[in-house]
């Protein structure tokens, strides 16, 4: 399988699919993966700066300690994923679902979490303070910073 790049880069990898494989420690600097599934798969400390995620499948993978610096993962599932200590500095993550994600210990300066689920998800972030939440979505089960407001950040509980 061949993952193309907007640098017209191209990368050959052993799969013929994206879904439930191992990808930790690749970089994929500005891959264009919009719309694709990539669930059920690691890609540990994984390089995706600028890359294009778009609609894209990522439920139930690990990310940990991946960069995500001004990606764009638009319309994204992330459900149950790992996002342990990833660098999403300035990421686009307008209308993602984050169901239950991860994203302990993870600088999220300058992220866009707007239109967002993040019921039960681990939101224990760096900078938070300095992302956008509006019209996200939170629960009883959704884990903030000590003295973090969410609905200060536009953000609001889920009908339950």
């Amino acid at each position: 399988m061949k993952i193309v790049f907007a640098t017209d880069k191209i990368l050959d990898i052993p799969y013929n699919t994206l879904k439930g494989i191992n990808l930790s420690n690749e970089s994929l600097h500005r891959a264009l993966l919009e719309n694709v599934d990539m669930s059920n798969s690691n890609f540990i400390n994984t390089d995706f700066r600028g890359a294009f995620l778009s609609g894209s499948n990522l439920s139930n993978c690990n990310f940990s300690d991946a960069s995500f610096i001004t990606a764009f993962l638009m319309d994204t599932n992330l459900e149950n994923s790992n996002l342990e200590k990833c660098r999403i500095i300035a990421c686009n993550l307008k209308n993602a679902n984050l169901k239950k994600a991860n994203l302990n210990g993870a600088n999220v300066n300058g992220a866009i979490f707007d239109n967002c689920n993040l019921e039960g998800a681990i939101m224990t972030c760096i900078d938070i303070e300095k992302a956008s939440f509006k019209n996200s979505t939170f629960n009883d089960k959704t884990e903030w910073p000590k003295n973090f407001n969410p609905v200060f950040f536009g953000s609001k509980k889920a009908d339950t």
